[in-house]
């Protein structure tokens, strides 16, 4: 049987969020090129992002990143959108729901603007 020392676990969940980090930047990078201009405030809204998604009750990787791309299109002050955090916090629906609702959000007050 193999055995996983807990720094061994550390170290491979530290790699795993930094990978993910990583994807999630690059996405941001190339699904919305007009709104990546500088890396570190791309950088710097993952990171945000990321731990506001946290402190919102999200845990997953679709969770964690349709919270990102919210906060990326629409600013990081979603956080305090009292109807986010209903949704998010109050929802019993699965965070895949969580998310699908959060992308629904997005796209709904884009439609507004543009209209």
């Amino acid at each position: 049987m193999l055995d996983i020392t807990p720094e061994q676990l550390a170290a491979m969940e530290e790699h795993s969020e930094a990978g993910f980090r990583r994807r999630l930047f690059g996405l941001l990078r190339d699904e919305f090129p007009d709104h990546a201009g500088d890396p570190r405030g791309v950088a710097a809204v993952v990171d945000l992002g990321i731990a506001d998604a946290r402190a919102a009750g999200l845990r997953t990787e679709r969770g964690l990143a349709a919270w990102v791309i919210a906060a990326f299109l629409l600013g990081l002050d979603i956080k305090d959108d009292p109807h986010v955090i209903a949704a998010i916090r109050t929802s019993g629906d699965s965070e895949a729901a969580k998310a699908d609702w959060l992308q629904g959000y997005v796209a709904a007050v884009a439609e507004a603007l543009e209209g």
